[in-house]
Protein backbone atom coordinates (compact mmCIF):
# COMPACT_ATOMS: atom_id res chain seq x y z
CA UNK A 1 0.00 0.00 0.00
CA UNK A 2 1.49 3.31 -1.05
CA UNK A 3 -0.76 5.62 0.95
CA UNK A 4 -1.20 5.61 4.68
CA UNK A 5 -4.58 4.88 6.23
CA UNK A 6 -5.92 8.16 7.58
CA UNK A 7 -7.40 7.75 11.05
CA UNK A 8 -9.73 9.88 13.11
CA UNK A 9 -10.20 9.40 16.84
CA UNK A 10 -13.64 10.06 18.28
CA UNK A 11 -13.27 10.87 22.00
CA UNK A 12 -10.30 12.08 23.98
CA UNK A 13 -10.49 9.82 27.02
CA UNK A 14 -7.73 7.67 28.49
CA UNK A 15 -8.29 4.67 26.20
CA UNK A 16 -8.24 6.95 23.14
CA UNK A 17 -4.85 8.24 24.26
CA UNK A 18 -3.55 4.68 24.58
CA UNK A 19 -4.88 3.94 21.10
CA UNK A 20 -3.19 7.06 19.67
CA UNK A 21 0.13 6.00 21.20
CA UNK A 22 -0.16 2.51 19.71
CA UNK A 23 -1.29 3.72 16.29
CA UNK A 24 1.65 6.09 15.96
CA UNK A 25 4.09 3.16 15.75
CA UNK A 26 2.41 1.68 12.69
CA UNK A 27 4.08 2.93 9.50
CA UNK A 28 0.92 2.44 7.40
CA UNK A 29 -1.26 4.59 9.67
CA UNK A 30 -1.56 8.32 10.21
CA UNK A 31 -3.85 10.03 12.73
CA UNK A 32 -5.16 13.15 11.04
CA UNK A 33 -8.11 14.21 13.21
CA UNK A 34 -9.56 13.98 16.69
CA UNK A 35 -12.99 14.97 17.98
CA UNK A 36 -14.32 15.78 21.42
CA UNK A 37 -17.54 17.35 22.61
CA UNK A 38 -15.31 20.24 23.67
CA UNK A 39 -12.99 21.94 21.17
CA UNK A 40 -10.38 22.88 23.79
CA UNK A 41 -10.13 19.26 24.92
CA UNK A 42 -9.73 18.13 21.31
CA UNK A 43 -7.00 20.73 20.73
CA UNK A 44 -5.05 19.56 23.80
CA UNK A 45 -5.29 15.94 22.69
CA UNK A 46 -4.24 16.88 19.14
CA UNK A 47 -1.23 18.79 20.43
CA UNK A 48 -0.17 15.94 22.72
CA UNK A 49 -0.30 13.34 19.93
CA UNK A 50 0.73 15.47 16.95
CA UNK A 51 -2.66 15.38 15.23
CA UNK A 52 -3.38 17.99 12.56
CA UNK A 53 -7.12 18.57 13.06
CA UNK A 54 -9.16 19.00 16.21
CA UNK A 55 -12.96 19.11 16.17
CA UNK A 56 -15.37 20.24 18.88
CA UNK A 57 -18.11 17.89 17.67
CA UNK A 58 -18.24 14.25 16.72
CA UNK A 59 -20.26 14.98 13.58
CA UNK A 60 -17.47 17.21 12.23
CA UNK A 61 -15.11 14.23 12.35
CA UNK A 62 -17.69 11.95 10.74
CA UNK A 63 -18.08 14.49 7.92
CA UNK A 64 -14.33 14.96 7.28
CA UNK A 65 -13.69 13.59 3.76
CA UNK A 66 -10.00 13.04 4.48
CA UNK A 67 -10.62 10.48 7.27
CA UNK A 68 -10.72 6.82 6.16
CA UNK A 69 -11.30 5.07 9.49
CA UNK A 70 -12.60 6.25 12.85
CA UNK A 71 -11.62 4.77 16.19
CA UNK A 72 -14.50 5.18 18.64
CA UNK A 73 -13.48 5.41 22.29
CA UNK A 74 -16.67 6.78 23.82
CA UNK A 75 -18.58 4.92 26.57
CA UNK A 76 -20.24 1.85 25.09
CA UNK A 77 -23.74 3.22 25.64
CA UNK A 78 -22.92 5.70 22.82
CA UNK A 79 -21.26 3.22 20.45
CA UNK A 80 -24.33 2.63 18.30
CA UNK A 81 -25.03 6.33 17.79
CA UNK A 82 -21.38 7.23 17.13
CA UNK A 83 -20.65 4.24 14.89
CA UNK A 84 -23.77 4.74 12.76
CA UNK A 85 -22.94 8.43 12.32
CA UNK A 86 -19.42 7.58 11.13
CA UNK A 87 -20.49 4.71 8.88
CA UNK A 88 -23.22 6.87 7.31
CA UNK A 89 -20.39 9.34 6.64
CA UNK A 90 -18.59 6.65 4.65
CA UNK A 91 -16.05 5.80 7.34
CA UNK A 92 -14.90 2.39 8.43
CA UNK A 93 -15.11 1.99 12.20
CA UNK A 94 -12.94 0.42 14.88
CA UNK A 95 -15.15 0.58 17.96
CA UNK A 96 -13.79 0.01 21.45
CA UNK A 97 -15.23 -2.94 23.36
CA UNK A 98 -17.97 -3.58 24.24
CA UNK A 99 -19.17 -3.07 20.70
CA UNK A 100 -22.73 -2.41 21.88
CA UNK A 101 -24.90 -2.88 24.92
CA UNK A 102 -27.01 -5.65 23.36
CA UNK A 103 -27.36 -7.96 20.37
CA UNK A 104 -30.02 -5.82 18.68
CA UNK A 105 -27.65 -2.86 18.52
CA UNK A 106 -24.82 -5.05 17.22
CA UNK A 107 -27.09 -6.40 14.48
CA UNK A 108 -28.05 -2.85 13.50
CA UNK A 109 -24.41 -1.78 13.31
CA UNK A 110 -23.54 -4.80 11.14
CA UNK A 111 -26.50 -4.11 8.85
CA UNK A 112 -25.44 -0.48 8.38
CA UNK A 113 -21.81 -1.44 7.77
CA UNK A 114 -23.00 -3.74 4.98
CA UNK A 115 -25.34 -1.08 3.55
CA UNK A 116 -22.57 1.52 3.51
CA UNK A 117 -19.93 -1.02 2.38
CA UNK A 118 -17.56 -0.07 5.21
CA UNK A 119 -15.50 -2.13 7.64
CA UNK A 120 -16.70 -2.48 11.24
CA UNK A 121 -14.70 -4.13 14.00
CA UNK A 122 -14.67 -4.27 17.79
CA UNK A 123 -11.34 -3.18 19.27
CA UNK A 124 -10.11 -5.58 21.89
CA UNK A 125 -6.64 -6.06 23.33
CA UNK A 126 -5.90 -9.74 23.03
CA UNK A 127 -2.59 -10.09 24.84
CA UNK A 128 -4.22 -11.85 27.81
CA UNK A 129 -6.87 -13.85 25.95
CA UNK A 130 -6.29 -17.62 26.39
CA UNK A 131 -6.08 -18.21 22.63
CA UNK A 132 -3.24 -15.70 22.34
CA UNK A 133 -1.34 -17.24 25.25
CA UNK A 134 -1.75 -20.70 23.70
CA UNK A 135 -0.50 -19.47 20.34
CA UNK A 136 2.56 -17.96 22.00
CA UNK A 137 3.20 -21.03 24.19
CA UNK A 138 3.12 -23.41 21.23
CA UNK A 139 4.79 -20.94 18.86
CA UNK A 140 1.90 -20.92 16.38
CA UNK A 141 2.23 -18.35 13.65
CA UNK A 142 -1.13 -18.94 12.01
CA UNK A 143 -4.48 -20.35 13.05
CA UNK A 144 -7.65 -20.86 11.07
CA UNK A 145 -11.03 -21.83 12.49
CA UNK A 146 -14.61 -22.08 11.33
CA UNK A 147 -17.26 -21.15 13.87
CA UNK A 148 -21.00 -21.57 14.10
CA UNK A 149 -21.37 -17.76 14.21
CA UNK A 150 -21.39 -17.36 10.41
CA UNK A 151 -17.86 -16.11 10.04
CA UNK A 152 -14.40 -17.53 9.54
CA UNK A 153 -11.46 -16.55 11.73
CA UNK A 154 -7.90 -16.38 10.51
CA UNK A 155 -5.34 -15.34 13.08
CA UNK A 156 -1.62 -14.84 13.18
CA UNK A 157 0.76 -13.46 15.76
CA UNK A 158 3.76 -11.24 15.24
CA UNK A 159 6.23 -9.72 17.65
CA UNK A 160 5.77 -5.97 17.98
CA UNK A 161 7.70 -3.87 20.49
CA UNK A 162 8.01 -6.69 23.06
CA UNK A 163 4.29 -7.45 23.02
CA UNK A 164 2.17 -9.75 20.91
CA UNK A 165 -0.50 -8.76 18.46
CA UNK A 166 -3.16 -11.08 17.14
CA UNK A 167 -4.96 -10.13 13.96
CA UNK A 168 -8.42 -11.57 13.46
CA UNK A 169 -10.07 -11.27 10.08
CA UNK A 170 -13.84 -11.65 9.90
CA UNK A 171 -15.17 -12.71 6.55
CA UNK A 172 -18.70 -13.59 5.55
CA UNK A 173 -19.34 -17.02 4.11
Amino acid sequence: MSEKIRWGILSTGHISGKFAEALRILPEARIIAVASRNLETAKKFAEKYGILKAYGSYSALADDPEVDVVYIGTPHSFHLENSVMCMRGGKSVLCEKALTINAREAEEMIRIAKEENVFLMEAMITRHVPLTRTMILFNFTNLSADTNLHFHIEAGITELHESWLINIIFTDY
